[in-house]
């Protein structure tokens, strides 16, 4: 499709939705035939945004949907503590036994039922060790 195609359905799309100043841009975009990188923009731009307005994006994982309300609450919590906007993306992880794994940039918060077993098992395994150091 030619440049000027590309241009007539954007303003017939976008007429009156967006400034002249994003028009410039998507105009300058497909004259140059350089729309593939509008995705990988946007996501820069959405990024630069966030950072701005103080917005920071984590990823739910659990073995089944959690519903809107939790969801709020696990936001709200996480908002509160970090002092920012939490929004969450809900990833369903069929591998999880049961609770919930939030990854929210490079940290991990682990509330799966897995790593409380596996805490579960140190904890009696430690308990076991220092009992054995007492019979003696």
């Amino acid at each position: 499709i030619s440049p000027e195609r590309k241009l007539e359905a954007l303003d017939k799309v976008f007429q009156g939705r967006i400034s002249g100043t994003v028009r410039a841009f998507l105009q300058i975009m497909l004259k140059r035939r350089r729309e593939a990188h509008l995705p990988a923009i946007l996501a820069v731009f959405r990024q630069t945004a966030d950072e701005a307005r103080k917005v920071v994006e984590a990823e739910v994982r659990s073995a089944v949907p959690v519903d809107g309300r939790q969801l709020e609450d696990l936001a709200g919590r996480f908002s509160r503590a970090l002092g920012m906007t939490v929004r969450l993306k809900q990833v369903i992880d069929p591998d999880l036994l049961g609770g919930v794994v939030v990854k929210l940039g490079d940290r991990l918060y682990d509330g799966s039922v897995r790593s409380r077993l596996v805490r579960l098992k140190s904890r009696l395994l430690g308990a076991e060790l220092s009992q054995e150091g007492v019979d003696r």
